[in-house]
C-alpha cells in the first residue's frame, strides 16, 4: 500500500528542511471532507454526514493510502484563481401590471392609428368618418354615437353619484386603458441567487520521473484520491450512482458546506508541458470545480447548518491558518493586538563628501591578529 503526501499539492517536501515551513506558510491550503446526503426532517431534507469510510476504502481498493489521522483530504492550490462569489436579486412586474392590459394588441394598434387616446374617442373618430359614407356606414356610424352616448352616461351617472370622485377617474382610467394605455406599477422582488465560483489548480510535482516509487506516490496515487472525491460510485460495476457531496474549507477564504463537484481537469504535463524523457509526467495540473447545492444566501440568526448564510459566510473569512518560522517550530503571528505607539527612529545627518578614518582601526586591527599569530 502506497503512502500519499499529507498536503497534496507541495513542491518536493525535505529536500531542504528549513524550506518546507516557508512552502507552506506560501500556499493556500484547502481540506476536502467527503460526504454523503444524511434525511434529516424539515425542509433543508437531509444534511451531510460522514463518508470517509467509503472514501478510504475505494482508495485502498486502487493500492493507496492516506493518513489515517484526519477524516479528510488536504490540498495545497495556486493562487491564480481566487473565488469569486456573485449574489443577486431578481426584480419583476407585479399581478397589477397583467391586468391593467385590458386592451388587445390590435385594438391598441387601431387606437394609435386614429391617434386617439381613449376608447371613446377612438369611437368618436370612426363614426365622423362612416357619417358621410352611405346608408350601412350611417347606420354603423349611428350606433357607435348610441354605443358612445350610453358610455357617456355611465361616466356622468358614475360621477354624479361618486361626487366625482374615484369611480369615475377609475371608468375615465379603463376607457384609456382599453385604448392601449399603460401603467407603470413599481417592480416587485422575485427571486434571489447566489453562485459561489470556487476553481482550484493542485499542482502535482514529481521529483524523479524515472522511478516508480517516486511517480506512484507524487502523481499516480494524488490523482486517484482527487478523482475519487468527485466520480460516480459503482457499487456492482455494472450501475453507479452519485459521487460524494463534500465539506470545502479554506481559513479565511471560504467555506462551502454543503458543495459538489462540478468538474475535474487534468492538465498533463502541466501548462509547462514538463513530461520526462521516458515520457512519464513530470508535473500535472487538477483544476477542481465547486459549487454549492444551495441556489441562496439568508441572513438569518438560527444556527442551521444545512444551508449558507450570511453568518457562515463572514465566519469563514475571519479564521486563519498558522504561520510558522524556518524552524517550523514557532508561530510567527500572535492573537493580542499590540497597542504600543510606533515611534520612528531619530536620524543624523551626515556630510557624504568627508570620510571617515578608518586606518588606524585597520592598523590596530592588523596587530593585533599578527601578535595573536606569534
Amino acid at each position: 500500500m502506497i503512502k500519499i503526501p499529507e498536503i497534496i499539492g507541495l513542491p518536493p517536501w525535505n529536500l531542504e528542511a528549513k524550506t518546507n515551513s516557508m512552502m507552506l506558510n506560501a500556499m493556500p491550503i484547502a481540506t476536502i471532507h467527503p460526504s454523503v446526503p444524511a434525511f434529516q426532517e424539515g425542509l433543508d431534507l437531509f444534511i451531510l454526514g460522514d463518508a470517509w469510510s467509503t472514501y478510504k476504502q475505494l482508495l485502498n481498493s486502487h493500492g493507496f493510502d492516506v493518513n489515517s489521522g484526519t477524516k479528510y483530504i488536504k490540498v495545497a492550490f495556486l493562487a491564480d484563481s481566487f473565488p469569486t462569489d456573485t449574489f443577486q436579486n431578481e426584480y419583476g412586474e407585479n399581478f397589477l401590471q397583467k391586468m391593467t392590459d385590458v386592451a388587445s394588441q390590435g385594438a391598441a394598434d387601431i387606437s394609435q392609428f386614429l391617434g386617439a387616446k381613449s376608447l371613446s374617442g377612438a369611437f368618436g373618430k370612426v363614426k365622423d368618418s362612416l357619417r358621410s359614407k352611405g346608408v350601412v356606414a350611417k347606420g354603423i356610424a349611428e350606433g357607435m354615437e348610441m354605443g358612445a352616448a350610453a358610455g357617456r352616461d355611465l361616466m356622468g351617472a358614475l360621477q354624479t353619484i361618486s361626487g366625482g370622485g374615484g369611480i369615475a377617474r377609475g371608468v375615465n382610467l379603463v376607457d384609456r386603458l382599453a385604448a392601449g394605455a399603460r401603467i407603470d406599477f413599481p417592480q416587485v422582488w422575485k427571486t434571489s441567487s447566489f453562485t459561489p465560483s470556487y476553481t482550484m489548480t493542485v499542482r502535482l510535482y514529481n521529483p524523479a520521473p524515472g522511478s516508480d516509487e517516486a511517480t506512484n506516490k507524487y502523481i499516480i496515487g494524488p490523482i486517484a484520491a482527487l478523482m475519487l472525491l468527485g466520480t460516480p460510485i459503482s457499487e456492482d460495476g455494472a450501475t453507479y450512482s452519485w459521487p460524494f457531496l463534500h465539506r470545502v474549507k479554506s481559513a479565511g477564504i471560504y467555506d462551502l458546506d454543503p458543495a459538489f463537484i462540478g468538474g475535474i481537469t487534468i492538465v498533463k504535463g502541466g501548462d509547462q508541458q514538463s513530461i520526462a524523457y521516458n515520457q512519464r509526467l513530470a508535473m500535472v495540473d487538477v483544476r477542481i470545480d465547486f459549487g454549492s447545492l444551495y441556489n441562496t444566501m439568508v441572513a438569518s440568526n438560527s444556527a442551521n447548518p444545512a444551508r449558507p448564510t450570511l453568518k457562515k459566510y463572514l465566519n469563514s473569512m475571519k479564521q486563519q491558518k498558522p504561520i510558522f518560522n524556518r524552524t517550523g517550530e514557532e508561530k510567527l503571528y500572535a492573537t493580542k493586538i499590540d497597542t504600543t505607539n510606533k515611534v520612528p527612529p531619530t536620524t543624523t545627518d551626515t556630510s557624504t563628501s568627508t570620510a571617515k578614518v578608518r586606518v588606524a582601526t585597520v592598523k590596530a586591527d592588523t596587530a593585533t591578529r599578527l601578535k595573536a599569530q606569534t
